[in-house]
């Protein structure tokens, strides 16, 4: 019995040290218009906004106020700079389909 109690406190303990994912059921809605849809990625380690964004176009050129505004725009409360890997988020489609 004590045993069991343990693993069961070890088991909660390591549930909550893991960094928690953020993802969305769908972006938020605005009035904003877009020009671009949208792709549903999941990140991997050492990804970053630009280099999936990068990945997904074909872009000659890179405008990255334009993509970090956007990305942010897509996954409200996030940052470019604190995606986790393993987690999915919304990444802008620049390419004419």
């Amino acid at each position: 019995m004590i045993l069991l109690f343990f693993l069961i406190i070890l088991s909660v303990m390591d549930d909550l040290s893991k960094p928690k994912s953020v993802t969305h059921d769908k972006p938020a809605e605005s009035n904003v218009h877009t020009d671009y849809q949208i792709a549903h990625i999941k990140v991997k380690p050492g990804d970053t906004v630009l280099s999936i964004t990068e990945s997904i176009n074909e872009m000659d050129e890179l405008d990255i106020d334009k993509i970090v505004s956007d990305f942010e725009y897509l996954n409200p409360g996030t940052t470019s700079e604190t995606i986790i890997p393993h987690s999915f988020y919304y990444f802008p489609l620049y390419n004419d389909f």
